[in-house]
């Protein structure tokens, strides 16, 4: 098996009304780092009457801030997860579905699968959560 990648983490990013363009751009920045990989990003809203309009940002990168994008998204995020994930959003909604790549994890990905280990439990703790919790303990 080749790593051309590490672990990728899909998000539901959900905004009341319109998306903040501040999130797109600080998404922008941390994909030029290269500490991930943008492998796929679609902004969904979803209309009061209950319609849906999808954009794959890979066909309009530059005008939403990303470096072209050609060859390096996957596009994780298929029509059904699309439909789904949609499903969730109230009507007058906006959300962006986003698909990155740890890439400071692809070699350290690729050498636990070598030496024959496997990941057998993997958790993710919101950093909303992260901090809640560090400001209780500050307080103690």
């Amino acid at each position: 098996m080749t790593y051309n990648y590490g672990p990728v983490e899909l998000f539901l990013i959900g905004y009341e009304n319109e998306i903040d363009d501040h999130a797109l751009d600080a998404l922008a920045e941390v994909t030029k780092t290269g500490v991930v990989t943008l492998l796929d990003l679609v902004i969904l809203r979803k209309e009061l009457d209950g319609s849906v309009s999808v954009t794959e940002v890979a066909d309009h990168a530059e005008r939403f801030g990303f470096d072209p994008l050609d060859g390096e998204t996957i596009g994780l995020a298929g029509d059904e997860d699309i439909q789904d994930m949609a499903q969730d959003l109230p009507a007058g909604s906006s959300a962006v579905i986003v698909a990155l790549e740890q890439t400071y994890m692809r070699d350290l990905a690729y050498k636990l699968h070598s030496g024959g280990g496997e990941v057998l439990r993997y958790e993710r703790v919101p950093a909303t959560v992260v901090n809640e919790v560090a400001d209780l303990e500050a307080t103690v």
